[in-house]
């Protein structure tokens, strides 16, 4: 246990890390990643570009200073921290490189004087100590349960299916024949692959129903710098290419609950919601469902043909479409449900109530409107779940 000397100098810290704390985890990640190559493997290098790995480490060790005399506060946090870990393979003995740099980024960018550095070392370490003893929990879930197994295993892209404008699904079958890891609809596989621009690892939800003989992942298309992987996956996997994957692992899965469902996505936040989408229509064919999907138009619309089967299949299933910059012929055959975007007045007018359980994904701006209604609502926290693409803690 840390002792109160020590919570007290790291919580005093909290103002400085909120001013400086940018500042120290990119300091911290330049320094890591040019002199540890077998870390800089472990990350998403588009991530450090784009700035949005340093941020979420500021935000973490900041939230970590603040609450850290009421940790239980930091539950969920640690969850999704330790999922993350564990779809990029870190270990503990990674925890020892990770801390060296960031307390030498303390260092440089703050000169706390030393009484400070020890405290923040102890912190780290009881950090790291609770994220390891979950993360092995974790691995051994993964081996033990029935198709699972340790680290990357080989798969084949068995069929490639163009689902829209800018998604594409790739289907994946092991390489070795033998059953796979039924996962948790919602949940994700990291895929790694070695090609010439060099050695990546990227998550993606899988957006198949569980099952033992095969992973679906429906990619976007990324057309930016950071893309590499997607434009990858898009432009030159073919099919039988080889494609190493984790087995599936997340806390943003399905809660067995009575109450109605209301599946919330936006753009490519679509794809753990057909997971789940599909798993609770085979499991319980009567719940009420509300299935509500943002995006551009007709043709960024992926999988709208299958929804809509669905839809004319299962009475209990309600479908509503909101695009934003809909093109003539949405208009013309009024093809949604809303012009414009999701907003709390249209899901006060189509949902039956709020009394429901909320999964939803999507772009930044669409999380936080979502998360802003329900907490306008008093929606209670055990009835709210979400999945943020991007980084977290490392």
């Amino acid at each position: 246990m840390l002792s109160n000397k020590t919570i007290q100098i790291v919580k005093s810290t909290a103002p400085a890390l909120a001013e400086k704390g940018l500042e120290i985890t990119n300091c911290m990640y330049h320094n890591m990643l040019s002199n540890e190559p077998e870390i800089k493997k472990m990350f998403n290098i588009s991530h450090q570009r784009s700035g949005l790995q340093p941020k979420a480490l500021a935000n973490a060790v900041y939230a970590y200073a603040q609450n850290i005399d009421n940790l239980s506060a930091l539950t969920d946090a640690v969850e999704v921290m330790a999922a993350k870990h564990v779809a990029s393979q870190i270990k503990a003995e990674h925890y020892p490189i990770v801390g060296k740099y960031l307390l030498a980024a303390i260092d440089q960018v703050l000169a706390p004087g030393q009484e400070i550095l020890d405290a923040w070392q102890s912190a780290y370490q009881f950090l790291a100590d609770i994220l390891i003893a979950r993360e092995h929990i974790l691995y051994k879930q993964q081996k033990d349960q029935a198709g699972g197994w340790p680290g990357f295993r080989e798969f084949i892209v068995s069929d490639k299916v163009v689902e829209s404008d800018c998604i594409t699904s790739f289907y994946l079958v092991p390489k070795d024949q033998k059953s796979i890891a039924k996962h948790l609809p919602g949940q994700y596989i990291t895929i790694s692959l070695d090609i010439p621009q060099g050695q990546y690892k990227r998550q993606y939800s899988i957006s198949s129903v569980p099952n033992d003989k095969y992973y679906r992942i429906s990619v976007k298309k990324e057309n930016t710098p950071c893309g590499i992987v997607s434009n990858y996956l898009h432009e030159e996997i073919q099919l039988q290419d080889s494609i190493h994957l984790s087995a599936p692992t997340g806390n943003f899965y399905l809660k067995d609950n009575d109450k109605p469902v209301v599946l919330l996505s936006a753009g490519v936040g679509l794809t753990p919601m057909l997971s789940m989408l599909s798993f609770l229509l085979e499991q319980n064919p009567t719940k009420p469902i509300y299935f509500i999907h943002a995006t551009n138009n007709s043709q960024s619309h992926a999988m709208r043909t299958d929804i809509d089967r669905l839809a004319l299949k299962y009475p209990n299933l309600h479908i509503f479409y909101s695009y934003s910059q809909p093109l003539e012929k949405d208009i013309q055959h009024q093809t949604m449900h809303k012009t414009g975007r999701i907003d709390m007045d249209w899901l006060h007018h189509i949902l039956p109530g709020n009394d429901c359980d909320y999964y939803f994904c999507g772009p930044q701006s669409f999380m936080q409107m979502v998360q802003q209604t329900l907490h306008h609502w008093q929606v209670p926290a055990q009835q709210i779940n979400y999945e943020v693409f991007g980084p977290q803690m490392a």
